[in-house]
């Protein structure tokens, strides 16, 4: 599986900037000035820059891609951005299409016109500039440009805040249905979340959501497969082939679950590269978007193979070196974070039991928590919640099977 190292791009929208201090003590507070960031490697132009924007606008500039870059990760409330097309350390076309990424909100204006005309339809598709300013330009040029280009930056902010909020909130409720409908899938699912994301983190991804997201998703067309052949398959025994034809057929309900909902195109395509090892028909993703999905697809393929071996009985440990033994297309940095992550993660402290009435809020369960009747209560890897101990006071601890094997750290 192919993967690609471009900056992610995190799908929160870009956050207001801080409002400036109260002219006076009970004087009335002053509106923060959108933000304009200018990428422009002469200290001259970026001078003029700041001259003229800077009555209207809160003007930060930057020389190269790498302040650039600094800028857009620290600052908030930046609605516009205008590059030249040349810089020391990147070209502009590649700048304004990885802040595309960082901030999707914001618009992008090129200040310089193309090597060759040729360029211009290259330039306005490949980084989604809504203007090129060809140079040279005067102030009467340009601030009309940037005024536009605030406003529209506004209001697509607050529109990808809402959208991004209604998104979540819908995430949220089908990861709760999908715990109700299957908790042996939910409870696969958060493990390897789990392990998803701390992988994400190590390899320094500025949002993880799309990869939580994902790996919540792998699981949800498990809904529709029995529970024992669903046991069966997360325990790593071996599957008949009509069992791993049962399976199969899941994957495909996956992408039909996942197709219906809209801004989840790059879930879907993550999803689909690991199950399928390729993007679903009729999905076409952006460049940019298409290598990010290949990269979360690489990191996720890694915690599903990873969660596999160890429910078949390895340790950590073990298992991380069983996948580095593997000739597949698992990318090194991705092994070499696992490997960390499990050296780590053993120190932590050792594995015991508790009589399951003496569970506490935090502590994370080591192994699956049965009823009695050999019923699932709640699976391994599950975060002991204070809705879970509320529905142990009221079981005596010879209705649940054994003790519960817990440690109380996670990764």
């Amino acid at each position: 599986m192919s993967t690609a190292t471009l900056s992610p791009p995190p799908t929160r929208p870009p956050p207001r900037a801080r409002e400036p201090a109260a002219s006076g003590v009970g004087g009335p507070t002053l509106a923060p000035k959108p933000r304009v960031l200018c990428v422009e490697p002469e200290e001259s132009g970026r001078d003029t820059l700041s001259a003229q924007l800077g009555r209207r606008y809160e003007v930060l500039t930057a020389a190269d891609a790498a302040e650039a870059f600094r800028l857009l990760r620290q600052m908030s409330g930046i609605y516009v951005l205008l590059c030249a097309p040349t810089l020391p350390d990147l070209d502009g076309v590649q700048l304004l299409c990885r802040a595309r990424e960082m901030l999707p909100a914001a618009r992008r204006v090129l200040l310089g016109e193309p090597a060759s005309a040729q360029d211009w339809p290259r330039l306005l598709n490949e980084a989604r500039a809504s203007q090129v300013l060809p140079r040279p330009w005067t102030v009467e040029e340009l601030l009309p440009v940037v005024d536009a280009a605030v406003e529209a930056g506004q209001r697509e902010a607050a529109e990808h805040d809402l959208a991004q909020r209604t998104l979540r909130g819908s995430v949220a409720a089908l990861t709760d249905m999908l715990a109700l409908a299957s908790p042996l899938a939910a409870g696969r699912a958060k493990r390897v979340r789990a392990k998803a994301v701390a992988l994400g983190r190590a390899l320094k991804l500025e949002d993880t959501w799309p990869l939580e997201t994902a790996a919540t998703f792998s699981e949800l067309g498990s809904v529709a497969v029995p529970a024992l052949l669903l046991e069966k398959a997360l325990n790593g025994r071996a599957l008949q082939l009509e069992e791993e034809r049962t399976l199969d057929r899941s994957r495909v309900t996956t992408d039909q679950l996942l197709r219906r909902i809209p801004q989840l195109e790059l879930v879907r395509g993550i999803v689909a590269l690991v199950q399928r090892g390729r993007l679903p028909e009729g999905l076409l993703l952006p460049p940019a978007d298409d290598a990010y999905a290949r990269r979360l697809a690489g990191i996720l393929h890694v915690a599903i193979d990873h969660e596999a071996l160890e429910a078949s009985g390895n340790k950590p440990t073990l298992a991380a070196e069983m996948l580095r033994g593997r000739r597949t297309d698992y990318h090194g940095e991705v092994l070499d974070a696992l490997g960390v992550l499990f050296e780590r993660s053993e120190r932590l402290g050792q594995v015991y039991e508790l009589p399951p009435s003496a569970l506490e809020v935090g502590m994370t369960l080591a192994d699956d928590l049965r009823l009695s009747t050999g019923a699932m209560l709640v699976p391994r890897g599950y975060q002991v919640t204070p809705a879970l101990v509320a529905r142990l006071v009221n079981l005596s601890d010879s209705a649940v099977r054994g003790k519960a094997r817990v440690y109380r750290r996670t990764l």
